[in-house]
Parts: C-alpha cells; structure tokens; sequence
C-alpha cells in the first residue's frame, strides 16, 4: 500500500494511527470513570478502597469518643472527689465519722466513761482517696458508653476494662483503661476491630493535693483540742492558722462555718468518796458517806472547712445536673469536737460546787 504523503513529504498513516489510538484509549478511561465498569466482586472500581476508608475513620471517631468520655470522668471525679471530702459517700469508702450537709467530717469527739472528751480521727488515707476516685470515675464512664450503645445501633461499645490504674504522674491526674474486648466495626465483607484502650490525664494531682488537704486538716484539728482543754471556744485560732496557711499555700482555704451548740450535759459517777449530813433531826444529823457525781455542760462545735485551686488555677469542666459548667478544684471536709464549759459535782443532799 503506498503510504499518504503530502508535498513536503509528511506521513499521515502514522498521525492517523496515533489519533485511533488515543480515542480508543479515552473510550476505555471514559467507561472505567463514568459508567463504573464492574470488577468480578460486582462491586465499582474504588468501592472496596473507599468502603476501607470509612470503616477506619469510623474506628478513629469512635475511639475519640472514648478518650473524651474518658477525660471528662477524669475531670468530675475530681470534681466529686473533692467535694465528698475525699470519700464515698456511700460503702465501704464512706467515712466513720458522719456528715453534717455535704461535708464530710474527718474528726469527731464521743464522751468517755468519765466525761472526758475522745478523738476519734476519721482522716482518709491514700488508698480510699484512690478507690474512691477511680469509683466516681468509673461509674462517669460507663454512664457515657451506654448513653452511646443506647443511640448507636450497629456500633457497640463494651466495657469491660482491666482495673483502672491511676499513675503517679507528678502535677497530674493521669487513669490509664486496657479494654479486655474489641469494638467490632463490621460493614458487609470487612472485618475490623479497634481496641478502646486510653490515657488521658488533668493537669490537678487530686491525691496529693488531699494528701496535703489532710496534713492541714490536723493541724486545725489540733489547735481545737487545745483550746477545747481550756474551756475555751476556738474560732479565732483557727481563723489565724488558715490565713497563715494561706500566706504561703498553694491551696486557698476557708472556714465555712463554726457553729457551736452548747446545753449537753453529761453526768459521771466519780467512784470519789463522800460525806454527807443524813437522818438530821432536833438533835442533830449524822454523817453519811456517798460517792460524788459530777455534771459536766459542754458545746459541739461543727466546722466546715474548704480549700480551693488559686483564682487563676486550672478549671474543671463538670456536669451538674447535666449542665456544663467549668468549676475551681475544691476539697470540702468537717471537723467536729467537744468543748467542755464548766462542771459542778455533788455528794448527795450537799449544796452543788465547783468541780
């Protein structure tokens, strides 16, 4: 076949060829792109691919979740932590020593057989401080999670962790979770699981701080007690020991309240011999021997105590009655003790006196 040639000798066979070539190139594409050229699965080109890819943002959404949820525990069991003076309200973490409102009380005093006042310290240690607040923090947690089991319907969220650590991480509270179980995130002919592990932290250590909270709190405790031995009421120290406390704490704390409630009486059988003039007639009386009871008057003091993160410290974002609102760290605790005020004693029919 003699070749197309113009006059200068070009050769459009071979334009022709390329530009046949080109076209049916472009007719493949066009049909790959635009009319979806099934594979053998039935599925279109880049299905599988995209199918993949929202399975795996799915898993990262939902993880997020859970470290969110997770921080937000962190964050109101602070928050009731400190607020039940750091223990339970309820169970074995609660407090011996009883409440007075929300304030848990860390110390109380009982009268002893002969009307002398008794400490009873009801100080919480570590270990409570750290059951108790991986038990709030717990119970925030799987309130989340099943609010979002409740709402999802083909994505489930299982708790079921490993106990929860709380690391010793200086200046922070840090709650480390190992899930035991999967979240299974199943779309048609894929398999994929992600493990909804975490480790969020606020930047509060809650336990040393209410290990200090606790430090100051004897001390309060103690400058009571003693002027308690007095007879003596005790508002003012107290009053001068936390702005001590303050001029150089990194904790702010106030005396809430000092309410002392006087008219207790408590009546003591001395075992002490005594005599009294008994079977008195025209003649004269005789004398009787008996035992010296005394009655001793005393006041309960209830004070209430709070110490506070500093103005500018870190806030904590807590649900109160399921409103969102950013609250200072707070440890709330009561001491409560005896103060004796005057005693009399008498020896049967005798005229009382002074003890």
């Amino acid at each position: 076949m003699k070749m197309l040639r113009n006059k200068k000798g070009l050769d459009y066979y071979t334009l022709i060829i390329s530009l046949v070539g080109i076209l049916i190139l472009s007719f493949v594409i066009f049909n790959l792109f635009s009319k979806q050229l099934k594979l053998s699965s039935g599925l279109p080109i880049g299905t599988e691919q995209f199918r993949i890819l929202k399975t795996y943002s799915t898993g990262e959404k939902i993880l997020s979740f859970v470290d969110d949820s997770a921080q937000l525990s962190i964050e109101h069991a602070a928050h009731l932590l400190g607020k039940s003076g750091l223990f339970h309200s309820t169970g074995k973490e609660s407090t011996p020593c009883g409440q007075i409102g929300h304030f848990t009380n860390w110390t109380k005093d009982i009268m002893g057989a002969h009307c002398n006042p008794l400490p009873i310290p009801c100080y919480p240690g570590e270990g409570t401080m750290k059951a108790t607040f991986i038990d709030y923090f717990s119970q925030n947690l799987s309130a989340y999670i099943s609010d979002f089991n409740i709402i999802s319907k083909d994505i489930q969220i299982p708790f079921s962790y490993n106990p929860f650590k709380l690391e010793p991480v200086p200046g922070r509270t840090e709650v480390v979770g190992i899930s035991r179980q999967p979240i299974a995130i199943a779309p048609p002919n894929i398999k994929y699981e992600v493990m909804p592990n975490f480790k969020e932290s606020i930047p509060i250590d809650v336990i040393t701080d209410g290990k200090l909270a606790v430090s100051i709190a004897g001390a309060l405790s103690e400058i009571a007690h003693q002027a308690a031995a007095a007879r003596k009421e005790s508002e003012s120290d107290l009053t001068k020991q936390l702005a001590a406390v303050n001029a150089g704490g990194q904790l702010a704390w106030d005396l809430v309240r000092y309410d002392s409630r006087g008219g207790n009486i408590c009546w003591d059988n001395t075992g002490i011999t005594c005599y009294y003039d008994c079977n008195c007639d025209r003649d004269g009386c005789e004398r009787c021997q008996g035992i010296y009871e005394k009655q001793w008057f005393y006041s309960i003091v209830n004070s209430q105590f709070s110490a506070t993160e500093p103005a500018d410290g870190e806030k904590l974002l807590v649900q109160d009655k399921n409103v969102p609102e950013l609250k200072k760290m707070e440890y709330d605790f009561g001491l409560s003790w005896i103060v004796p005020k005057s005693c009399i004693r008498t020896c049967s029919g005798n005229e009382p006196e002074p003890c």
